[in-house]
């Protein structure tokens, strides 16, 4: 007669003869975990904006007196080769530019991201780079896996160093 284990639920798992069950995972994104389950996971956006070198294409600021701000990951792409800067600056920044609203992943509860998105933020100095990437040759495009964590007050940017006609940033993030 087979083994069996018992879970909190009462379900039980048929094991082998060696004590092992043979199961089935799967993986979710942390991000869609947090949109599904709270509704408290963002993006936001700035496509197609033209910018001059040095730019700040998009920032994020976390505004909540409560939750922090998990960035998460960080799309970018552009119409000339660049090379792409992640940076959180060192003090706090009065944000200047574009709004960008955040718009909710789970599309079913439509929560309010706490944040200030700009695009073309000129308020900031940049302060620590948390990450680099290149964007190789116009039309590429660079996914940076950048988990940051941001307190209230705290912002991240993404810069382009050189100038170009056309660049989009998408930021991933989650509140908890």
């Amino acid at each position: 007669m087979p083994l069996q284990v018992e879970g909190k639920s009462g379900e039980r798992q048929e094991v082998d003869a060696d004590g092992r069950a043979h199961v089935v995972s799967r993986s979710i994104d942390e991000l869609a975990i947090i949109a599904r389950e709270k509704g408290l996971a963002f993006s936001w956006s700035n496509i197609d904006y033209n910018y001059t070198a040095a730019d700040t294409i998009l920032a994020v600021e976390n505004n909540s007196p409560t939750r922090k701000l998990y960035i998460t990951k960080i799309l970018a792409g552009g119409n000339t080769a660049s090379e792409v800067i992640v940076h959180v600056p060192t003090s706090n920044v009065t944000m200047a530019g574009t709004a960008v609203t955040g718009v909710c992943l789970n599309q079913a509860n439509k929560e309010v991201a706490e944040a200030t998105g700009i695009a073309d933020e000129t308020g900031n100095t940049q302060g620590s780079v948390v990450a680099r990437g290149r964007i190789a040759a116009a039309g590429n495009s660079l996914k940076l896996e950048v988990p940051v964590i941001l307190a209230q007050d705290q912002m991240i940017g993404v810069d382009f160093v050189t100038v170009g006609g056309a660049a989009s940033v998408t930021i991933f993030g989650f509140f908890a």
